[in-house]
């Protein structure tokens, strides 16, 4: 990951107050982020992935495992600016879900999310850099802050049909049942929610389609430039979309980018890679992720399609030098959890 990422500072205000309210000076927070945090009021302010991991850090020394929930209950629209802006626009609930996706893509080295439709309904999936610190309390707070967020745009709150976290289940599992509105599964393969079919349909009380359409088009122009300065990502979110269907190749990726094999071979040589490259790194990054969150050895290797359990088994070897039973048997190990 590129450790000079920046992050919307404004979002872990409501941190900031947390620890605030817990009683923890404002110089010690700054000592501890080893930055000044007054100044976060300030719209476009920034902290680096570094800092906000000390952050992050210390929530969870003060307040515990359900920091991610307390941060995402806090969430207000104005503390994501363009995208807040953008969504008040916005037709219904489904709408609003991909449109979150859609700004989580300027963040895809971080965060991978996704949208699909589904028998049950609109299936929302969080996945977090599996190398981050407080993984779990992370991707509580994104999986949360989703349902929170769609919520202020509508007369009731959003229920929801399923909530799945990847996290084992704490002692006192009321404060994620509470924040979700419905019984949380725990120990999932993947952390994700399920908004019903007749859910999804709920219109949003600021609809304007005369203003979504002039948003759309500045938001697009963002993801557009977002693009040109990472070549790969676009082609990496691609790839890994098409894996819960298929492996990717070049013919499925350019026609999902509308572009020519000959305009991928070039963006991939500019970069200094082939698509045969980047195919087995993306393996690679899934699997690990996937291993880390605890998901079974031979679930992972039909998800990334090899034919059978030994090929992946010495695809992996090859990359990490441990089999995937070593890998998963090693991130279990107190010392080599992701989150403390």
């Amino acid at each position: 990951m590129d450790q000079s990422f920046r992050i919307i500072a404004s979002v872990y205000r409501s941190l900031i107050e947390i620890l605030q309210e817990a009683g923890i000076e404002t110089q010690s927070i700054s000592q501890r982020v080893g930055a000044d945090v007054t100044a976060l009021i300030a719209s476009q302010e920034m902290l680096s992935l570094e800092q906000v991991t000390a952050l992050w850090q210390l929530g969870y020394e003060t307040r515990g495992p359900t920091i991610g929930v307390e941060v995402a209950l806090r969430v207000r629209l104005v503390d994501y600016q363009d995208v807040g802006v953008y969504l008040t626009a916005t037709e219904d609930v489904a709408d609003v879900l991909h449109q979150l996706e859609n700004y989580c893509a300027l963040f895809s080295n971080v965060v991978d999310v996704k949208t699909a439709s589904t028998r049950d309904g609109i299936e929302f999936t969080l996945h977090y850099n599996a190398s981050v610190p407080l993984l779990h309390e992370r991707l509580d707070f994104l999986a949360i802050s989703g349902p929170v967020l769609v919520s202020q745009y509508l007369g009731r709150p959003l229920r929801l049909a399923r909530a799945e976290l990847t996290r084992p289940a704490p002692d006192d599992t009321r404060p994620w049942d509470e924040a979700f509105g419905v019984t949380v599964t725990w120990d999932a393969p993947i952390t994700r929610f399920v908004v019903s079919h007749e859910e999804s349909k709920r219109r949003v009380l600021t609809r304007n389609e005369q203003l979504r359409r002039e948003l759309k088009f500045l938001l697009d122009r963002r993801l557009r430039a977002d693009r040109r300065a990472h070549p790969l990502d676009e082609i990496r979110a691609v790839m890994k979309k098409q894996f819960a269907r298929q492996v990717p190749n070049i013919e499925t990726v350019t026609a999902a980018l509308h572009i020519s094999a000959r305009t991928l071979q070039r963006r991939l040589t500019d970069a200094n890679t082939t698509f045969s490259d980047l195919l087995s790194e993306l393996r690679r990054e899934m699997a690990e992720n996937y291993l880390h969150l605890g998901m079974p050895v031979s679930a992972v290797a039909e998800r990334l399609g090899y034919s059978d359990l030994r090929t992946f088994n010495r695809a992996f070897k090859r990359w990490l030098g441990q089999t995937p039973a070593q890998y998963q048997q090693d991130q279990t190990r107190p010392d080599s959890s992701g989150s403390p």
